[in-house]
């Protein structure tokens, strides 16, 4: 593509797409239950569902369609990250009914996307498998966010 804008756009609505066929399966078992042989050989009734998602920033703010530089779990504005106030979380059911007007005017959607500062993605992976809030779902991650600022890197060469 010659449009890195269009392409990166292009690259975030395939990787919402191949993650929700990679979870689909657990929309419906979630809810029903599924019987699973445990390590003891006892079989149980199980509800499998997206509990967590660990991964660094980028990967926070693709899953969650966060434009970067915004904060993955709440309303912080970008220029007060790191500040010690609290701001409203970021709530999928709002959150979800933008990304239902995705199948009705493009124009109307992109425009409710960047009011509400998401990331216009046709279908998120996340905004139809139930018992799921992904702003919930992000937890820190370790490595990348917290050891790194930490340690000093002159130790790691």
């Amino acid at each position: 593509m010659e449009n890195k804008s269009a392409c990166r756009h292009t690259l975030a609505n395939l990787f919402h797409a191949c993650i929700g066929k990679v979870l689909g399966p657990i929309a419906s078992a979630s809810e029903t239950g599924l019987e699973m042989m445990s390590g003891d050989g006892v079989w149980h009734q199980c509800h499998p569902i997206f509990a967590i998602f660990i991964g660094d920033y980028p990967e926070q703010a693709l899953v969650t369609c966060m434009f970067h530089g915004h904060c993955p779990k709440c309303l912080v504005p970008p220029g007060q990250l790191g500040k010690y106030k609290l701001f409203p979380l970021c709530t999928q059911r709002s959150m979800t009914r933008t990304y239902f007007l995705a199948d009705g005017d493009r124009r109307q959607f992109h425009w409710a996307c960047r009011e509400a500062r998401m990331k216009p993605i046709v279908h998120p992976f996340w905004a139809t498998l139930p018992l799921v809030d992904v702003f919930i779902s992000i937890t820190p991650d370790i490595l990348h966010q917290m050891l790194q600022g930490i340690m000093p890197s002159e130790k790691w060469i």
